[in-house]
């Protein structure tokens, strides 16, 4: 099986199996209304057809951030980087932790006033696991990869040194 196929087949999986938390990933990834490093096109079609044809090679410089038995593919698509480190926030900031994939960890997101602009990429990532015994699609997004959050908890917002305290390091701009 070639890079793409594996990609593609992954893609697949998540589409049959865990649909909604696919079709969830791709509307986070909109131009307009995403959250966190977006797509340049806010139609869910136009992106699942780039990921499907794109060019995947494996990005093993990303392995040390990723969950154990997962694996990196990159690929020329280019789209906006859509996190800020916390600690370069304002003591002021309001940080929200959400569980918007319904993963059962919660992410940290920003509003958007607190970034100055998305950086541009031209480059995405994506990262396939195992779900009950298959591969499929853990996440995808313009730019490198950043550790996964292991926080449990429940919807909240807290201050920028909350959030530092509790570990987390990067927000996804909202």
């Amino acid at each position: 099986m070639t890079h793409n196929e594996r990609v593609q087949a992954a893609i697949r999986r998540t589409q049959l199996d865990l649909t909604d938390y696919w079709m969830q990933t791709l509307e986070s990834r909109c131009a307009n209304y995403g959250s966190g490093s977006r797509f340049l096109s806010n139609s869910i079609i136009d992106i699942e057809k780039m990921l499907l044809s794109a060019d995947w090679v494996p990005y093993p410089e990303a392995q040390h951030l990723l969950l154990e038995d997962c694996v990196a593919y990159r690929a020329e698509i280019p789209g906006m980087l859509g996190v800020v480190k916390i600690k370069s926030l304002p003591e002021s900031a309001d940080i929200l932790l959400i569980d918007r994939k319904q993963t059962g960890y919660l992410s940290a997101e920003v509003d958007s006033l607190y970034a100055q602009r998305l950086m541009p990429v031209d480059y995405t990532v994506i990262i396939l696991g195992q779900e009950k015994g298959e591969e499929v699609v853990f996440t995808v997004h313009p730019g490198a990869p950043i550790r996964p959050s292991q926080l449990r908890g429940c919807l909240r917002t807290v201050s920028r040194d909350e959030a530092l305290d509790l570990g987390l390091v990067y927000a996804k701009v909202v």
